[in-house]
């Protein structure tokens, strides 16, 4: 079985997402956010994840999508008690979503915004990262 390059996963998630939400292809940049730049709706993404696996054989749960976002951070220490994402938090996002700025978002990031900064990038990493898993 072939691994899933970085290149490859990145040209397939854009493809996959331009497809699935009728956009142009030049429309869906690595830098897209998901939800807020591509109108992404929660059903979209379980259909992205499923065309993942189908034209990749990668697999990937929305559930798992969450868990691999957190970094298996249990969620007190993930989220203040106000509910924004705490350091800790901000940390492990840093290396899920690299273009995240900590400095900027340190105790104002909503915990239930965090896929507002989810990008086609972002995804297409996480689809390398376990299609190099299965090889």
């Amino acid at each position: 079985m072939t691994a899933v390059t970085e290149s490859s996963a990145l040209t397939s998630v854009q493809n996959i997402v331009a497809d699935a939400l009728a956009l142009d292809l030049d429309e869906v940049t690595p830098e897209s956010t998901l939800f807020v730049d591509l109108g992404t709706e929660s059903i979209d993404l379980l259909d992205f994840l499923f065309r993942i696996e189908q034209e990749l054989g990668v697999k990937i749960q929305a559930a798992q999508l969450s868990e691999i976002i957190q970094g298996g951070i249990p969620d007190e220490e993930f989220g203040t008690p106000e509910g924004m994402v705490s350091s800790v938090g901000l940390a492990q996002l840093k290396k899920t979503m690299p273009q995240i700025d900590e400095e900027a978002l340190a105790g104002k990031l909503p915990a239930e915004d965090v896929m507002n900064h989810f990008t086609v990038g972002n995804l297409a990493a996480i689809v390398a990262a376990h299609g190099a898993d299965r090889s």
